[in-house]
């Protein structure tokens, strides 16, 4: 049973179609990576599902529910958002950042709970930035810095979990225990949708992939299926090397023309 589901979704922006008739379908339980190329739509169909963007058309349903029909505050509670913009002047401590993670939760002027204290400190120990607790915000890497929000958005404690680009900005051990932070999120009975350009940690970690190109889904299942030399082709217009037929470690090899796989 899908926990999130798009249907034909349309959205478009200072006049350009960004998303044509996308549609995919999301289980508790599951990590689905959102690939593309650049432009693609992929952080617009996560701004979307945040609340941030209007759709044109489209049905958008959470756990059977019209999505536009939730209140704001319940929306927020039930979809956390991890944003790509990450730049940030606040001179907050990364103990109180991660503490906005609970804000949905309370009522106006209501201090966050011995659970919610709870909440806020098992994700920061998940996202490993236990030893940045006192450290002001404004004053961290862009690596350091992007697990802080990751571990806000983690502290929300949502059904869903929007990640855009979470390991653009991390070393190769950290993109690791973050995605591995991802997946463990979902058996634990969330459900996660990660905009990511590392394909060969997407096919390692994600259960499912959506692969988008000029705004429309053109391959929907399992990373083995979506990640084949056709598709990535006419996406990326590269083609891959895999180190066997049952391995699912996919690398961009060779360039190739842009109009390889050009339909007409």
């Amino acid at each position: 049973m899908s926990l999130l589901s798009i249907q034909a979704l349309n959205v478009t922006l200072a006049g350009r179609h960004i998303l044509k008739d996308a549609s995919l379908s999301l289980a508790r339980g599951e990590l689905l990576g959102l690939v593309g190329p650049n432009g693609a739509g992929k952080s617009t169909l996560l701004k979307t599902l945040a609340g941030l963007i209007a759709p044109d058309s489209g049905q958008l349903t959470l756990a059977e529910a019209q999505l536009d029909a939730l209140p704001r505050d319940q929306r927020a509670r039930q979809i956390a958002y991890l944003a790509q913009e990450r730049t940030a002047h606040w001179p907050l401590t990364v103990q109180r950042i991660v503490a906005l993670g609970r804000f949905p939760h309370l009522a106006d002027w209501q201090q966050p709970s011995e659970a919610d204290r709870a909440i806020i400190d098992r994700a920061i120990i998940a996202a490993d930035i236990d030893h940045l607790r006192q450290r002001r915000f404004n004053t961290l890497s862009g690596g350091e810095g992007m697990r802080v929000l990751l571990a806000r958005a983690l502290a929300v404690d949502a059904d869903v979990l929007l990640a855009d680009e979470p390991i653009s900005a991390l070393d190769p051990a950290h993109a690791l225990s973050v995605m591995q932070l991802l997946r463990d999120t979902c058996e634990r009975g969330h459900a996660v949708i990660a905009v990511l350009h590392d394909l060969t940690l997407a096919a390692r970690f994600c259960h499912q992939l959506v692969l988008l190109h000029q705004g429309e889904v053109i391959a929907h299942g399992a990373p083995q299926y979506v990640l084949n030399d056709t598709n990535l082709s006419r996406a990326y217009h590269v083609t891959p090397w895999q180190a066997g037929e049952d391995d699912a470690i996919i690398l961009p090899w060779h360039l190739c023309k842009p109009d390889t796989h050009r339909e007409g």
